[in-house]
């Protein structure tokens, strides 16, 4: 040990306890806020599906209660449409390659602004 300073043995086992306490520290932040990621996820997933269960009982409520409006539709579309699984509504299907830049889009509708005054 160099000579200039006299360092006992406990200020030595201090120095060593608080890096190790500031690593251990760091370390449980790191973990602590992916921890926190993962429990937001898994709430939001958790409300999700109390929403998809409320959607079923109110729509079997409706249902059992003869709604007229409700009536109109098979009740196995219903249930896909609330839980939003196996449904795939027509007005997906269509595409966006018409609505792109070119004839009958947006641009030119209104006319692309040229900058350069050429």
């Amino acid at each position: 040990m160099n000579k200039k300073y006299t360092v006992s043995d406990t200020d030595l086992l201090e120095m060593i306890h608080t890096r190790w306490e500031t690593r251990h520290r760091i370390h449980r932040t790191i973990v602590k806020g992916n921890r926190k990621i993962e429990l937001r996820r898994l709430r939001k997933n958790t409300d999700m599906q109390k929403k998809k269960k409320l959607r079923n009982r109110a729509a079997e409520y409706l249902f059992q209660g003869d709604d007229e409006k409700l009536a109109l539709y098979p009740r196995k579309e219903v249930k896909k449409i609330l839980n939003e699984t196996e449904y795939h509504s027509e007005e997906w299907e269509m595409t966006d390659e018409e609505y792109e830049y070119g004839e009958g889009s947006f641009g030119d509708t209104f006319g692309i602004i040229d900058v350069d005054d050429d």
